[in-house]
């Protein structure tokens, strides 16, 4: 670790400790004890469960539950209206309703306190801003990101949200924890809980005897989506430090973070960044028991991710070239498809060769960057013999003399289309692996593409599957469009989804895709390729379903 490096690291472990001792009902207990008094033990007890409405949590604490996807909150004091969070759009058009809901007026808003830097939670505060003289709090390492209003995907993670753009938003107070704000009979203690963004903000209110804990997406839910799977089901908010860096999650500062949050001895009201996700409608008066077991279950996935990461390396498919694993590399992403190459010995083996012109010099760019001497390809593996696949072969053919190993069904159209002499094999028979000097095996499936190949790679400790168009590690984005080429080619169905159970049997420790969506890790953790596979196969009976509808819809409209 750099020396600026670890003074970082020691201000943040000395902050959180100074916030540690002086945040009420925490470490020492100093200013108030573990206790409820029996006046507030009786209010938090009545308090409801949350709905996605505007509701009163207890009174001069509401909830703004009519927002989407995220929810804010309000507090009454007696010097106007405290806001956390501020909701997704940018005239904060749902929190003014939800406030004339509940009888505020927004005139009265005097500050915005943010809990990080997620556009869902920031996007109407510079109108209050603008429209009332309200001061906006957030914490420092996210501020930058605010005042700039980019990139997007730091305000929109993975999300797809097109009706949205980020945009600046000036911060008026920047955070770094242990802070304590008073507005009037309410005072907000700042915790830096940075791991979901780098600047995440917690904020401890006392307020009437009461301690009410706003956690942003520290907490996002207080049971989770009890019918989903993955990380994002999860109520803490820890999927993000298992996204590529670009999305700015953190696993070491998240493990921090809870673990300064399990020093809490006393949480009346635990009011999380989205309980719309939660499956069951839960109150936010739970037990420090349960508020305990939900912390401790985050510290040990955690605690499991930093040593996978330190184990295997942080092996993101995020356009940065980096080493996967014994002999395999990325090189990057070109025009949206991600380039592989096996080294063994003096061979180097492509994976596909996509991009059109200036490969070559693309794969040298690579090994710059990797800090390896750079090969040129002596041969290249196809998972499909597509434009997407194949566009960088006559630059590549040019340059060099390679083997070119494809299906049987591709061998004709990629020896049309290359130079006389150009050495191209059928990978369909048992003796590949001694035809391309490495422990590989070729698997046909039936699957969307003119000639589709799956590759299990077996390396010195690992095993890697290289694969095409299925399966996909679909995201928001990609949904509507994975559904509907599946729905406009009713045939590829049932062989897709034999494909799916085939590939289920394979467990292959790195999944190489032929696009990588999202920066996604290229390491297969626990259940996660079931997951995956799963996922594909939901959205392809979906794409069944709508052409049954059309069908329908079509005889309907004939007779």
């Amino acid at each position: 670790m750099a020396v600026s490096e670890r003074l970082q690291s020691m201000f943040f472990v000395l902050t959180s400790a100074i916030a540690a001792a002086t945040v009420p009902g925490c470490g020492d207990r100093s200013g108030i004890d573990g206790k409820k008094p029996e006046n507030v033990a009786i209010a938090v007890a009545d308090a409801p469960v949350l709905e996605p409405r505007a509701m009163t949590i207890v009174p001069g604490i509401h909830m703004l539950g009519g927002l989407s996807p995220s929810a804010a909150y309000v507090v009454e004091t007696s010097e106007g209206l405290v806001l956390i969070d501020s909701g997704l759009r940018a005239d904060a058009g749902p929190v003014r309703a939800d406030l004339s809901t509940l009888k505020l007026e927004e005139s009265r808003v005097r500050a915005v306190l943010l809990t990080h830097a997620h556009g869902d939670h920031t996007g109407g505060a510079g109108y209050f801003r603008e429209k009332t003289g309200a001061r906006i709090y957030a914490g420092r390492a996210d501020a930058a990101i605010l005042e700039a209003g980019g990139p997007r995907e730091a305000f929109f993670s993975t999300f797809h949200v097109p009706s949205e753009n980020p945009h600046r938003t000036t911060i008026d107070v920047k955070i770094d924890g242990g802070e304590s704000i008073e507005f009037g009979d309410a005072r907000f203690h700042a915790i830096a809980t940075p791991g979901h963004t780098p600047g995440s903000v917690c904020w401890l209110l006392e307020y009437k005897s009461i301690i009410a804990l706003f956690s942003g997406d520290v907490i996002m839910g207080l049971v989770g989506d009890l019918n989903s799977r993955g990380e994002i089901a999860k109520p803490l908010g820890t999927y993000s430090a298992y996204l590529a860096p670009r999305y700015r999650g953190d696993a070491t500062a998240f493990l921090t973070s809870l673990r300064a949050l399990r020093k809490l001895d006393r949480v009346d009201l635990i009011l999380p960044g989205h309980p719309r996700m939660d499956s069951i409608p839960t109150s936010p008066a739970i037990s420090r028991k349960r508020r305990l077991e939900m912390i401790d279950r985050g510290i040990a996935d955690m605690r499991s991710l930093i040593s996978r990461y330190q184990t295997d390396g942080a092996n993101h498919l995020d356009g940065i070239p980096k080493k996967l694993a014994d002999d395999l590399y990325y090189f990057g992403d070109r025009d949206r498809f991600a380039i592989y190459g096996l080294i063994l010995a003096d061979r180097f083996y492509l994976v596909n060769a996509p991009g059109g012109p200036g490969i070559v010099d693309f794969l040298r760019e690579g090994f710059r960057k990797l800090k390896i001497e750079p090969l040129v390809p002596t041969d290249v593996i196809l998972t499909d013999i597509g434009p997407d696949e194949t566009s960088g072969l006559k630059d590549l053919l040019t340059q060099t003399q390679v083997r070119i190993f494809t299906s049987a069904e591709g061998v004709a159209p990629i020896k049309n289309r290359s130079p006389e002499g150009t050495i191209v094999i059928a990978a369909n028979d048992s003796s590949i692996s001694d035809s391309l000097g490495l422990s590989i095996e070729p698997i046909a499936l039936r699957v969307p593409g003119r000639a589709p190949l799956v590759w299990r790679i077996r390396l010195k400790k690992k095993s890697a599957l290289v694969t095409g168009s299925l399966p996909v590690d679909v995201d928001q984005a990609l949904e509507a469009d994975f559904v509907r080429r599946f729905s406009e080619n009713e045939a590829a169905i049932d062989d897709s989804l034999d494909a799916l159970d085939q590939l289920r049997g394979l467990k292959p420790d790195l999944w190489i895709p032929t696009v990588a969506v999202d920066g996604q890790n290229a390491c297969l953790y626990d259940n996660s390729w079931a997951e995956i596979l799963d996922r594909d196969r939901s959205l392809i009976e979906r794409a069944r379903s709508v052409n049954r509808l059309l069908k329908q819809a079509k005889t309907h409209s004939l007779h």
